[in-house]
């Protein structure tokens, strides 16, 4: 097993087992520190008629980065600018107290694919699949001492009586430790509308408004017709390329050499990327590789 990462709460992982449809994934967590720690991993499937919580191990969120490489998760989820609820959706925890350890394992389907807990599979069926540079598996956890008790509400569940967090993913701590394996990943399919990062708060703005729908700063118009997918014309030089959220202003994601990446827009030396995975930022045109038609 590869690990740990963090001093307080260690995480171990390995691959069990894959073939050419899934992959069995094992992780064990430690708490090491010297107080109770709540661990967010009993993702649930649905309810039943009587208000019992369906804990799945199977249960997974997955991002997929830039590389690619996916990060399959077990945590608070985190909401996005477009996600508009009343409150984030809570997983049931795993109480450890000091010097204590919980282990489990779960199986994904293959090609991973962006899956979470607020929009539904965001990938073509008929896309191409490619693999992986390495797999993160990552978990979200809590200091009990941090939450006050209404936070913590013992729930039933079909794992027993277990504790639902109602605390903040911006709260929590996040456990993380990286295998190097490779997967196949698939890709998103392409929204029609390109993602335009705000200028000043650098917030990602996917619709067709004139302003920011966080700051309300003015939005450049987007530059690529409804309805157009993503296809590479370039690719990052060997060595990778720093991105940027706006040309020349605070840096984004560090691209890997490599990375095919789609151009869709110019401004002097700076080129606007895209990336396969819907990311998207800004780059020294000079130095991207035009790619081979």
């Amino acid at each position: 097993m590869s690990g740990p990462m963090s001093e307080d709460v260690r995480l171990y992982a390995r691959v069990l087992s894959m073939t050419d449809s899934v992959i069995v994934l094992e992780y064990v967590v430690d708490n090491a520190s010297s107080g109770d720690v709540l661990v967010c991993n009993r993702l649930y499937s649905g309810r039943t008629p009587n208000g019992v919580y369906v804990i799945d191990p199977n249960v997974v969120y997955v991002s997929i980065e830039p590389g690619p490489r996916p990060n399959v998760t077990k945590r608070v989820p985190e909401r996005g600018d477009d996600v508009n609820v009343e409150y984030p959706i809570q997983p049931v925890a795993t109480l450890l107290r000091p010097g204590e350890r919980f282990g489990e394992q779960f199986t994904m389907t293959l090609p991973l694919a962006p899956v979470d807990a607020y929009h539904p599979l965001r990938a073509r069926p008929t896309a191409a699949t490619v693999p992986s540079k390495g797999l993160t598996v990552s978990l979200g956890w809590f200091a009990r001492k941090d939450l006050d008790d209404p936070l913590v509400v013992d729930v039933d569940t079909t794992a027993g009586r277990l504790p639902l967090v109602k605390a903040s993913w911006v709260a929590q701590s996040i456990a993380q430790v990286e295998l190097d394996v490779s997967v196949p990943v698939l890709a998103p399919a392409p929204t029609g509308v390109l993602t335009r990062q705000c200028p000043r708060c650098g917030a990602a703005n996917a619709g067709e408004q004139d302003a920011c729908l966080r700051c309300a700063t003015p939005l450049t118009p987007p530059t690529a017709p409804a309805g157009l997918g993503w296809r590479p014309t370039h690719r990052v030089p060997q060595g990778g390329l720093q991105s940027y959220v706006t040309p020349g202003g605070a840096p984004s994601t560090a691209l890997d050499g490599g990375l095919p990446v789609q151009v869709v827009e110019r401004l002097g030396d700076w080129a606007h990327v895209v990336a396969w995975t819907g990311w998207s930022g800004w780059v020294d045109a000079r130095r991207l590789v035009a790619a081979e038609s």
